[in-house]
């Protein structure tokens, strides 16, 4: 075990006496206080830094200025300080400097791509009531492309159809109205694309695997890059997916990647590596969560249920990364799969997991850790940290940016 990569967890596991919640499904006041004076301090020092996003040509969500747009715009949505209306404003102000600079889609992805940028202003434009209409064109532009399979386009989330799907299916929920424009006929194509691909994929490679996906001839795992990610989005499109794809194609793959699952939780970066070293949201247990919370809650079976649950054991032992506290491979993202647990079992442990880990990032920098490239970053830094002190508050409405929907 690869005990250089995480710290040793010496918080006390939950004692089963202790509930968390108050009667509106929000933290405990003097949780809830714990965690926004927290968040004040934290975000104060974050915007200090704002201007190391400015210097740069990053406009991505994952490392870049439309990251940095996100959080306030997470602020905004949540109402829980006041005045919302500012972090707005302020997020406007983010985003036409990355619009200003964008020229063309080079990656169609919301992640890393430019499509982030653009779905941002979209949902920007859509709270300040302004006409969002050529930001969506300019999405919906490239769909063709995506759908087509001989594109060599890759089905991931990070670079692939899979984080396009995400898009598309993000603004559909934050826009009301928006299936008119964003149709179901351009879902499901998008979804056929996906499934076309993996089924080339085993062809091409004779493969076992009903649907197999690659990235740079790796058959990633995790969410990031691998089947996680791709059948979780799936899995959460279902009423675009006929019964025979479900069950001859979808969930075949699934039980396939649960039976990768290593004895102590967590799962390998790739399929055929015997190596269980990766504790990360990217490459490893946190990203299958989602997947397996899915994947109980439409199937009901209790093998999946399983699954989540020893590899949320999993990441309560490892799970405190060395890495750093972001969101990608830092142990903030780690902790946002315990709230998807507790979402899916009602069971206070997960919170209270969720809660020891947000204690963790609370003394962000006191634990020599590495820092990022981008300390200051959506998916690497602090800004995806502040993201998560959000989230925990209201645990229930808490949802893993560009992936959970």
């Amino acid at each position: 075990m690869h005990t250089n990569r995480f710290f040793k967890n010496t918080f006390p596991d939950y004692d089963g006496t202790t509930s968390f919640i108050d009667d509106d499904g929000s933290l405990k006041n003097e949780l809830k206080i714990y965690v926004k004076s927290n968040f004040t301090r934290l975000f104060d020092h974050w915007q200090q830094h704002l201007n190391s996003f400015l210097q740069t040509n990053d406009s991505s969500v994952y490392t870049g200025m439309t990251g940095a747009a996100i959080l306030y715009l997470k602020i905004f949505e949540s109402k829980i300080f006041p005045n919302p209306e500012s972090y707005l404003h302020k997020a406007n102000e983010l985003i036409e400097i990355g619009l200003k600079n964008f020229r063309r889609i080079q990656v169609p992805t919301y992640l890393c791509g430019e499509i982030g940028l653009l779905a941002t202003a979209t949902l920007i434009y859509y709270y300040q009531n302004k006409d969002y209409g050529q930001l969506l064109n300019s999405i919906l532009s490239i769909h063709s492309n995506v759908c087509c399979i001989e594109s060599n386009l890759p089905d991931e989330i990070l670079y692939g159809r899979a984080g396009y799907l995400y898009t598309l299916l993000l603004l559909r929920s934050k826009i009301p109205n928006l299936h008119l424009l964003i149709t179901d006929d351009m879902i499901r194509q998008v979804i056929c694309a996906i499934l076309e691909s993996g089924k080339k994929t085993t062809k091409n490679l004779h493969s076992k695997w009903p649907l197999t996906y690659v990235w740079y001839d790796e058959h990633y795992v995790g969410a990031a890059h691998g089947y996680a990610g791709i059948l979780y989005l799936l899995l959460k499109s279902i009423q675009h997916i006929c019964s025979q794809e479900l069950q001859t194609l979808i969930r075949p793959t699934l039980n396939m990647i649960v039976d990768t699952q290593f004895q102590s939780g967590n799962f390998p970066a790739c399929l055929a590596e015997n190596e269980d070293k990766l504790v990360h949201w990217c490459h490893g247990s946190p990203g299958l969560i989602y997947l397996l919370a899915t994947a109980q809650s439409i199937f009901k079976d209790e093998k999946y249920l399983q699954a989540a649950l020893k590899a949320g054991d999993n990441i309560w032992r490892r799970g405190l990364l060395r890495k750093g506290y972001g969101l990608c491979h830092g142990t903030a993202g780690n902790a946002y799969a315990f709230l998807c647990l507790y979402t899916l079992t009602n069971d206070q442990r997960h919170l209270y997991r969720a809660i020891k880990f947000t204690e963790w990032c609370c003394s962000y920098g006191q634990h020599g850790c590495r820092t990022p490239d981008t300390p200051y970053s959506l998916f690497e830094g602090m800004a995806g940290t502040l993201y998560f002190f959000l989230d925990i508050i209201n645990p229930f409405e808490a949802a893993f940016p560009a992936l959970q929907l």
